[in-house]
């Protein structure tokens, strides 16, 4: 039986993810205020950490890495009055720094009900040698955030407008609401704070965030990285993958996405400081819910529903005969750990990579498999550490997460 990290029955078990920077290691998870119990996706939801330095012996408290904005915060089923988030991939960069990337929804129940949201509004526009958001007055009169914060109208006219940290808009020194929110504030049955509305409101659809910190503890603010990464075709719900990202040899990020037209994949080459993505071949051959991991002589796999294959570090994507339905995969040199789902919960199955001419063939499975009870995706995530694989697992009760390491 592993470490039990968190233990209370409002996490989003899901969305639990590790990564180790070193001798620490981290675990994130989405807290909820709401009854997640009857599957709901949305509502308030704390991005929060733990860490531990003794190799998951013992762990910190609660850390708080984000707060998403909310005019009311309470356990009420219909609550949706509260932005939220959604499938956190978080992983350590090549510096040491760890990166969690993660799906934000303005103030609506966008995940569940597509026709809240603002399809046809423009979310960015081209503005100074960058794509930069756009925000709408009630009367639909558009207005854009500059880099520095700074609000300009339609006609590039500076006006009294500023934003500041996660949405907060300021009129002069004034504060006057939150873009993400629309109307006036709500109770507070959580931890949060409550906020109201701004008079200039951001488009009701999903957006992809990034948080940094280098020990795991101090956190940047949320930092919308859409801008850089949305494509033409991609509508107004594109979303981090439920799957795994990678860090390549070279440092490259790679993070799976989901979006209207199929699975895509963003990269960064600057351990998360600024991102692309193939805008000329923006959909991968695959579908669903895709992990992404480096084989040794370099290609990078990505597999979900089927498999593809990249010879470029991530940038374009060929289809593959190999046929995989993981929920997580990662590959630590020659060998590869992937999730499936088995009749008696969880099965963890180890394999090698397969090459013919040095070239790649597919993987070798054992028949050696760890199987966890517990029903369905009763594992949220799986990482190599100092050559072990660490596992983070929901208890049979479905009641708790656990820690704990194997050798597969």
């Amino acid at each position: 039986m592993g470490k039990v990290i968190f233990d209370k029955s409002d996490y989003r078990y899901g969305a639990a993810n590790i990564a180790s920077s070193g001798d620490t290691l981290l675990a994130t998870a989405l807290r909820c205020s709401q009854n997640i119990d009857k599957g709901i996706s949305w509502g308030y939801s704390e991005l929060v950490a733990k860490i531990s330095t003794d190799g998951g012996e013992s762990w910190s408290d609660e850390i708080k890495v984000a707060l998403p904005p909310a005019r009311k915060i309470t356990a009420e089923e219909g609550n949706t009055k509260s932005s939220f988030f959604l499938y956190p991939v978080t992983l350590t960069a090549k510096n040491g720094e760890f990166v969690i990337i993660f799906t934000y929804y303005p103030e609506s129940m966008g995940a569940e009900e597509e026709k809240l949201l603002d399809k046809k509004k423009t979310p960015f526009t081209h503005f100074g040698g960058k794509n930069c958001p756009i925000i709408y007055d009630r009367e639909g009169n558009f207005f854009i955030i500059t880099d520095s914060g700074k609000i300009i109208d339609s006609s590039k006219a500076a006006t009294d407008y500023t934003l500041k940290e996660f949405g907060e808009l300021y009129n002069g020194d004034e504060y006057v609401g939150n873009i993400y929110l629309n109307g006036a504030m709500g109770k507070s049955e959580g931890l949060g704070k409550t906020t109201f509305g701004a008079p200039l409101k951001a488009p009701k659809r999903s957006y992809i965030m990034m948080v940094k910190s280098s020990d795991g503890i101090n956190w940047s603010e949320p930092r919308d990285i859409t801008p850089s990464i949305l494509g033409a075709t991609d509508g107004a719900c594109i979303t981090t993958s439920a799957g795994n990202g990678a860090v390549c040899d070279n440092g490259r990020i790679i993070i799976p996405l989901n979006c209207e037209k199929g699975a895509s994949c963003i990269y960064s080459d600057d351990n998360g400081e600024t991102w692309n993505r193939n805008q000329r071949i923006p959909v991968m051959p695959v579908k669903g819910d895709v992990s992404v991991m480096q084989a040794p002589n370099g290609e990078i796999i990505a597999v979900g529903k089927k498999a593809c294959i990249s010879h470029d570090n991530g940038i374009t994507w060929l289809k593959d005969k190999n046929k995989f339905a993981p929920v997580k995969a990662i590959s630590d040199g020659g060998k590869v750990t992937v999730v499936v789902n088995s009749k008696a919960g969880t099965a963890l199955v180890s394999g090698e990579f397969e090459y013919k001419k040095n070239k790649y063939k597919g993987v070798d499975y054992s028949d050696e498999s760890l199987a966890l009870a517990g029903g369905l995706l009763p594992c949220t995530d799986i990482k190599s550490v100092n050559g072990k694989t660490a596992l983070l697992y929901v208890t049979p009760d479905r009641q708790q997460v656990s820690f704990d390491t194997m050798d597969m």
